[in-house]
């Protein structure tokens, strides 16, 4: 009843009801090595990992196949690395409001599932200044002082289709645009693009399934 897990993710649900329900928010980035070209002679940055709390509302009640729900979350980032010990620092506020449509009839085919999302990104000061802001000691040519804010910090798009090949298989793609225009840190030298594609495959082995299956919302 309090831990739930989906094709989705695997989440704690603090509250829920017909419409609404409120859940842990997980997110991350990976380390970003020195040796990055726009961050030439720069200390490397620390993976990222950030966790809160997060609500959805959804349109539609009572589904747990095909449902089209607005997720907002808010969540607090520490930055986790390793040199002689663990160190763990805060790095501020990162959050997103999603618009997100999970079907698995629009191919008329239910082992075949359909997942599109989109949404707005923000980030105080501190979550931003750990990414694009320049020290004086980082000033090269080309590479000025930088300072960033804090606001909106992009727009998203993304989705998926997976098949269930076996019961124990499936096979999926995925794509997402990402788009920083606008975005409180633009202007940064160390913003580079304003635009990031990721496409890929995934095969998702199933290794053990829940005798008893529940619905979102029992009745």
């Amino acid at each position: 009843e309090f831990f739930q897990t989906d094709r989705d993710n695997m989440r704690a649900i603090f509250f829920k009801n017909g419409h609404f329900e409120t859940d842990l928010s997980l997110w991350g980035n990976p380390p970003v090595p020195g040796n990055n070209r726009a961050r030439t002679g720069m200390d490397k940055l620390d993976a990222i990992i950030e966790i809160g709390p997060a609500i959805r509302y959804y349109f539609r009640q009572n589904d747990t196949q095909d449902s089209l729900y607005l997720k907002g979350a808010i969540r607090t980032a520490f930055s986790v690395g390793w040199e002689s010990s663990p160190e763990v620092h805060f790095q501020g506020l990162h959050g997103s409001i999603q618009l997100v449509l999970k079907d698995s009839i629009f191919f008329g085919d239910r082992k075949m599932k359909f997942r599109l999302s989109s949404g707005i990104h923000f980030a105080n000061e501190k979550f931003n200044s750990y990414f694009y802001d320049v020290e004086p000691d980082d000033v090269i040519p080309g590479r000025d002082i930088y300072t960033t804010g804090e606001g909106y910090s992009g727009f998203s798009i993304s989705g998926s289709i997976s098949r269930k090949l076996y019961p124990w298989l499936t096979f999926g793609c995925y794509g997402k645009w990402d788009n920083s225009s606008g975005a409180a840190y633009d202007d940064s030298p160390l913003a580079t693009t304003e635009n990031n594609y990721t496409i890929g495959t995934m095969l998702i082995f199933t290794l053990l399934k829940s005798e008893t299956m529940t619905s979102r919302y029992p009745q």
